[in-house]
C-alpha cells in the first residue's frame, strides 16, 4: 500500500515542466495515471500517519521489552568473539519506540556498565581507607622438622688436660688416689664418635597494632571519598551521554526508513512516467528530449533510493550495537516522526538548569578535592606517627638423639628424646617521626596541588563549553521549529496543488507534465519536512544532554543499577 502512495508521489520528479512545443496537441488523460491518482488520494492518510499528522493506530512495535523473542535482546558475553558468520547472520528484526530502546540502553549499554564497575571500585577503596581508623591483628604460625648426621674423630688423646686420678689429703696426714671428676673428658688417640638428632619445632603467635596518632588517615579517606563522587558524577554524564546518543541514533534511523519509502515510490513512479513517455515517443507526440530525461531522472532515484537504504541499514547497525543486543537481532525505529513537545524553558533558565549540579562539573569538582586531600596526606608523612603495638606466642620443640656411637671420644649427656615448651609476649609504644627525606614528600604535595589547579582550569573550559553546547542546541532548536512550520505548510500546499493538476489533467486543461511537478513538489515536501521534525528532535536531544537529576539521585540510581 505504501508503495502504491507512494509510486504516484514520485511522480513530481519526472518531469520538468510542459514542453512548448506540443502543448496544442497534448495527447488525452493516461487512465493509468487517473488510478494512481486516485490511489494516491485515498491514501494520503498513511502519508500523514508516516510523517506524524495524524495518531498511527497500528503500531507495529513491542508492547513491552519482554515481548522479545527469547534472548534477542540479552547483552552478549563480554568475552564473546563470533568467529563463524554464522553468528553474525541477521535473523530477527524488532521494532522499538525511542521509550523502549532508551530503557534497553539502560539495561546492557557497556559504557554504563563500566562506569558502574567505577563506582564499585572506588566504593573499595573507600573501604579500605576507612580501615585505617581500626587496629590490625595479626597470626603466625610455624612448624618444621630437621635432621642432622655427624661424626667426630680425635687424633690425638687430651690426657695432658685431664688427669685420671686427683689425691685427696686425710685428717691424719695421709692422702687417698680416687678418679678424677674430669676423666669423663678423657679422649683416646684415635677416638671417635658419631650421632643423628632430630629436631621438630613448632610456634604460634598473634600480633596487635594500632595507630594511635596518624594524621595522614583523615586527608586519604577524603580522598578516596571524592573519588567515588567523581565516579557517580562519570556515571550520571554517561548516563546523559547515553540517552543523547540512544535518541540521535534513533531519530536518524527514523528518518532514514521514511527516506527509503519515499524514494522507492519515487523511482516506481519514475519507471512508470517512462514507460508512458517511452509510448507517447514511440506515436510521435513528445520530443526524444522528454525519454532521455526520464531515464536520467530514472537513474538518479536510483541513485538516491541505494543511498537512503545503505543509510537505513547503517543506522540500523548503529542503534543495534549501541542497545548492545544479541549478534543475530537488528532494530528498527516504530512508530512516527513525532515533534518532542515544546522548550519549556528560556534560553537563561536553561543555561542556569544546565550549570545546577551537572555531572560533568562535579566530577572535575570531585576530581580537584580528591587531589587536594591527597596533597594533604603526602604532608602527614611528614607528621609524628604513634602506635600501639602487642603481641604474644607459644612454642614447642623435640629434640631426639639416635644411632650413638662412642669410641673412645667425645663423651656427653646424649639424651634420646628432650622436649622444650615456652610461651612470651610483649607491648609496647611504637613512635615515627620522619624528619628529613631528600624533597620527596614536598615534591608530591607540590605535583598533587598543581594538579588540583589544572583541573580548576579544566572546571572552568567545561563550564564555557557546556554553554557554548546549550547556546548552540538551543538557537538550531528555535530555527528547526520555524523550519518545520514551513515545512507542514508546503507539504498540505504540495498536497492541494497535486489535487488541482489532478483534477485538470482529468478534463484535459493540464498535461502530464502539470501532475509529475506536482508530484515532485510533494515528494519534495514530505523529505524536507521529515528532514525538519528530525532536525528539531537531534536540537531538543541536545538540550537534554546537559539537563541532569540532581546528585543524591544520580548516586541512588548508580547504586540500584
Amino acid at each position: 500500500m505504501t508503495a502504491a502512495i507512494l509510486v504516484a508521489a514520485s511522480l513530481g520528479l519526472a518531469m520538468v515542466g510542459p514542453l512548448a512545443q506540443i502543448q496544442a496537441k497534448a495527447p488525452a488523460a493516461s487512465a493509468a495515471l487517473l488510478r494512481q491518482l486516485g490511489q494516491l488520494e485515498r491514501e494520503l492518510g498513511q502519508l500523514d500517519r508516516a510523517l506524524g499528522e495524524i495518531p498511527n493506530s497500528k503500531e507495529t512495535s513491542l508492547a513491552s521489552l519482554a515481548d522479545a523473542p527469547s534472548g534477542s535482546l540479552l547483552a552478549p558475553a563480554n568475552s564473546a568473539i563470533p568467529n563463524q558468520a554464522d553468528a553474525l547472520t541477521i535473523r530477527q528484526e524488532l521494532h522499538l519506540t525511542l521509550a523502549q530502546a532508551q530503557e534497553l540502553a539502560l539495561i546492557n549499554d557497556l559504557a554504563l556498565k563500566e562506569r558502574q564497575a567505577q563506582i564499585n571500585e572506588s566504593q573499595g577503596y573507600v573501604q579500605s581507607a576507612k580501615g585505617l581508623f581500626a587496629p590490625t591483628i595479626g597470626f603466625r604460625a610455624r612448624g618444621g622438622y630437621s635432621q642432622q648426621s655427624q661424626y667426630n674423630f680425635a687424633p690425638q688423646n687430651n690426657f695432658s688436660l685431664y688427669p685420671e686420678y686427683s689425691s685427696v689429703s686425710q685428717a691424719n696426714g695421709s692422702s687417698i688416689k680416687t678418679y678424677a671428676p674430669s676423666a669423663s673428658f678423657r679422649v683416646t688417640s684415635d677416638g671417635w664418635n658419631a650421632l643423628t638428632t632430630g629436631f621438630a619445632d613448632i610456634s604460634a603467635g598473634l600480633r596487635l597494632d594500632y595507630n594511635l596518632l596518624d594524621l595522614s588517615r583523615g586527608p586519604t579517606l577524603a580522598a578516596r571519598q571524592a573519588q567515588r563522587q567523581e565516579a557517580i558524577a562519570r556515571y550520571g554524564d554517561q548516563l546523559r551521554a547515553t540517552q543523547l546518543a540512544v535518541s540521535s541514533s534513533f531519530y536518524r534511523l527514523q528518518l532514514a526508513q521514511q527516506l527509503v519509502r519515499i524514494r522507492e515510490a519515487v523511482l516506481a513512479n519514475d519507471l512508470v512516467i517512462q514507460s508512458q513517455v517511452k509510448a507517447l515517443k514511440q506515436a510521435g507526440l513528445v520530443p526524444r528530449l522528454d525519454q532521455y530525461r526520464i531515464e536520467a531522472r530514472s537513474q538518479e532515484g536510483k541513485r538516491r533510493l541505494l543511498q537512503a537504504m545503505a543509510d537505513r541499514r547503517s543506522s540500523q547497525r548503529e542503534l543495534s550495537n549501541l542497545l548492545n543486543v544479541a549478534f543475530n537481532t537488528t532494530i528498527s525505529a516504530a512508530g512516527p516522526i513525532n515533534l518532542q513537545p515544546p522548550w519549556p524553558l528560556s534560553l537563561e533558565n536553561t543555561l542556569v538548569q544546565g550549570f545546577y549540579q551537572n555531572p560533568q562539573l562535579l566530577a572535575l569538582k570531585a576530581a580537584r578535592d580528591a587531589l587536594l586531600r591527597q596533597a594533604d596526606s603526602q604532608a602527614a608523612q611528614l607528621l609524628p606517627n604513634l602506635g600501639l603495638f602487642a603481641e604474644g606466642g607459644y612454642g614447642q620443640n623435640n629434640i631426639s638423639n639416635f644411632g650413638v656411637k662412642l669410641q673412645g671420644c667425645c663423651a656427653a649427656t646424649h639424651i634420646p628424646i628432650v622436649q622444650n615448651q615456652q610461651a612470651d609476649w610483649a607491648a609496647g609504644l611504637r613512635f615515627n617521626w620522619r624528619l628529613f627525606d631528600g624533597g620527596v614528600t614536598s615534591g608530591q604535595v607540590a605535583a598533587s596541588r598543581a594538579a588540583a589547579e589544572r583541573l580548576s582550569l579544566a572546571s572552568a573550559r567545561e563550564r564555557n563549553r557546556i554553554r557554548q553546547e546549550l547556546e548552540s542546541a538551543f538557537f538550531y532548536y528555535e530555527a528547526s521549529l520555524a523550519q518545520v512550520v514551513a515545512a507542514r505548510y508546503g507539504y498540505r500546499a504540495a498536497r492541494e496543488a497535486l489535487r488541482d493538476a489532478r483534477a485538470r489533467y482529468g478534463v484535459g486543461l493540464a498535461d502530464y507534465s502539470d501532475v509529475s511537478d506536482s508530484l515532485r513538489q510533494l515528494t519534495v515536501a514530505m523529505e524536507a519536512k521529515a528532514e525538519a521534525i528530525t532536525q528539531a528532535n537531534l536540537s531538543y536531544a541536545r538540550l537534554l544532554r546537559e539537563l541532569s537529576p540532581p546528585l543524591n539521585q544520580l548516586d541512588s540510581l548508580a547504586t540500584n543499577n
